[in-house]
Order: C-alpha cells, then sequence, then structure tokens
C-alpha cells in the first residue's frame, strides 16, 4: 500500500520530478463573479481560514499567502464597476456587469521624460510582508505548499506604468528608456521576492504573459535582451533560498521555451493547449528540470461531464508519468459552466489524479 502524504510532499515530489503518489492539483475561477456563483459561503473566523477552505474546496495543493507588489485602493464604485487607484498613480477600471473585464485606464508613464518625474514606490515597506511569514507558518504545518506574488517584468510595466503598445514601441525604437524602465521595474520585484523568501514561502509567483496564441509578443532576441536577465537573476535568488520560482505566461511562448529553460524557471503555467503549448512534447524536451502546470483546456465550461472525462484522463496520462506536472486549467472555471459540471470536475480531479499518482507510484 501506498502511504497518504500531505500536498506539500506531493508538490515537492513533483518538483523534484519524483513519482508523487498523487499527480498534485491546482484550480481557480475565472473570475470574481464565478468565484461568487460557484464558491460555496463558509463561515470562517478569519482570512486564513477562508484560504484553507478554499483550497480543501478545490483539491488544491498549495495556497498563496500574499504578494509584495504595488498596493491599491479603491477609490470609487458603481453599479457593477469600481475603480482601483495603485500607490504608484496607475488606475483600473474593473467591471464585473454584465461579465467581468478590467480596463487600464491610466498609466503614470504618457511621456519617456515621465520616468524622471515619477515617485518610485519603495520595495522596503514592511506593511507590503505583513502577516506573511505567519501565514508561510501556518499553512506549511496545515501541509500546503506556499508561494507569494510579485509583478512581473514584462507585464508588470503594461499592468502599471505604461500602455501595452507604448512599450512594445520603446523597446524598438528607444532602447535606452526601456532598458531603464525595465531595470526600475526589475530591481523593485527582486528586493520585494528577497523579503518574501526571507518569510520562508516555498515559491515566488509572478504573471509575464509573454505570448498571443500565435505566438510571443517579442522576439526571443529581444527576450534575451531585456527579459531573461531578470528572469535567471530571481531564479538564482529562489534557488539560494531553497525555493521555487512559479512563471505564468499565457500564449504560444514556444519560441522563448529554451531560454526560460536555461534561466532556472522550475514552474511554468497555464501551458495551454489552445495556445499550441503541447504537454507532451514540452515534456519531451524541457520536462527533465521544469515543472509544467497546466494542460486542461479553456473551454472546460462547454464540454459534457463525459468530454470533461476523457479530457481530464487524457491530461493526467500524459503529464503525470515521471512527476515535474501540477494539474491546472488554462482559462479556470468559467462563471457560465454549469454548476453540476464544476463540481464533477472538481471530483473528477481529486479521483483521477490519486488513481494515476498511486498506479504510477506503486509500479516504481
Amino acid at each position: 500500500m501506498c502511504a497518504a502524504v500531505s500536498q506539500l510532499e506531493t508538490v515537492l515530489s513533483a518538483l523534484r520530478h519524483e513519482q508523487p503518489e498523487s499527480t498534485p492539483c491546482f484550480e481557480e475561477f475565472s473570475d470574481d463573479n464565478s468565484e461568487a456563483k460557484f464558491l460555496p459561503r463558509f463561515v470562517l473566523r478569519d482570512q486564513g481560514d477562508r484560504e484553507i477552505a478554499r483550497a480543501e474546496f478545490m483539491g488544491n495543493c498549495l495556497v498563496s499567502v500574499g504578494g509584495a507588489g504595488l498596493r491599491y485602493e479603491t477609490v470609487e464604485r458603481g453599479d457593477g464597476f469600481s475603480v482601483r487607484k495603485w500607490e504608484n498613480g496607475a488606475r483600473w477600471k474593473i467591471v464585473t456587469k454584465p461579465q467581468w473585464w478590467r480596463e487600464y485606464s491610466h498609466y503614470p508613464l504618457q511621456d519617456i521624460r515621465d520616468l524622471e518625474r515619477v515617485e518610485w514606490p519603495d520595495p522596503d515597506d514592511p506593511l507590503r510582508f505583513e502577516g506573511v511569514a505567519d501565514r508561510v507558518r501556518k499553512y506549511t504545518q496545515l501541509g500546503y505548499f506556499t508561494q507569494a506574488g510579485i509583478n512581473g517584468f514584462f507585464s508588470g510595466i503594461w499592468y502599471f506604468w505604461r500602455s501595452f503598445e507604448a512599450f512594445l514601441i520603446d523597446l524598438l525604437e528607444h532602447p535606452r528608456y526601456a532598458r531603464e524602465l525595465v531595470d526600475r521595474v526589475g530591481e523593485f520585484n527582486i528586493r520585494c521576492a528577497e523579503h518574501l523568501l526571507e518569510c520562508g514561502v516555498h515559491a515566488i509567483a509572478f504573471p509575464d504573459d509573454l505570448g498571443s496564441n500565435v505566438s510571443t509578443f517579442i522576439s526571443p532576441a529581444l527576450y534575451r535582451e531585456f527579459f531573461h536577465p531578470w528572469h535567471r537573476r530571481l531564479a538564482r535568488l529562489c534557488h539560494d533560498h531553497s525555493a521555487y520560482v512559479n512563471m505564468h505566461s499565457h500564449g504560444n511562448i514556444n519560441g522563448i521555451m529554451p531560454l526560460l529553460y536555461e534561466a532556472g524557471i522550475d514552474i511554468l503555467n497555464p501551458v495551454g493547449p489552445s495556445d499550441g503549448m503541447v504537454l507532451a512534447d514540452l515534456k519531451r524536451q524541457y520536462g527533465d528540470r521544469m515543472t509544467f502546470m497546466g494542460g486542461v483546456s479553456k473551454f472546460i465550461g462547454r464540454m459534457s461531464q463525459s468530454e470533461l472525462y476523457r479530457h481530464v484522463e487524457s491530461v493526467l496520462r500524459t503529464g503525470s508519468s515521471g512527476g515535474g506536472f501540477i494539474l491546472y486549467s488554462e482559462g479556470n472555471i468559467p462563471v457560465d459552466m454549469p454548476r453540476a459540471n464544476v463540481y464533477f470536475y472538481l471530483l473528477l480531479r481529486r479521483q483521477l489524479s490519486r488513481i494515476f499518482g498511486t498506479a504510477l507510484h506503486c509500479i516504481q
């Protein structure tokens, strides 16, 4: 008989490219509307209990202990929308009706000269890390793998500082300015990561959406010049703390996969099949060191229960062997997914991940 192990041990086994007894799983809701519709209303004492209750309900192997990126306040609310003002002056409009979407309504860097005028946030502000160490200890004792977030090095710019289109032009036409901007964001991110690692987190997570469903937004040469050094530096920092780095990027990023491998990225998500990220190929080429967190289609909301079964089984069959895999979807649980299918999907993940993990582990 194979003995039961904690979620933390399961994830660490997968990251070491051993065969875990159960394939680790993680899932989220696509937006606030989806969460409000499907997540039961637990009566909890505090936010920490809510995080654990969510993990147990979803069957998740890892939990978030917060992040150290830019902070925001909600400065306006209306019927179906709110406005977030970030500490650097950026603003987002969050629309929830009739469907959820996000608009980047203001950037602080409208002109190249603005880089010298803006006040840069303090990465050492202790409020960014308040309570993180306590949550790490609590969740680790409960047997969970913990991660904390920082802003991205590429998307962290067009989320908060300069519009996507303007920044792409900067990379080509104003490389010295682009370099200074990337380096400022990079130094802020690395310093925040240092504080989080000192709190004992198992992994640093960051979003850097680098591609469309056709290709990367920038050439591999531009990626190597501007962003690869920062990804490599973050990976080395995490490894020096016996921790891991979890990079999020949608899109077809096959063109820079050798560079991500070279940088030392430990976990890549969401490995979207609709973006041409073929799990079997990725595991064959990079699976000796990288762990792929994903593989499940963003179209699960349109699938019948029999289709869900066949799809999840196929993904697990491809990803589970030899570790280096965490089951996750590229689009999360959509708000229009039938309620019965949501609960079927969550239960299915639990059952099949145990079946595949136990069978492969005991064979080895």
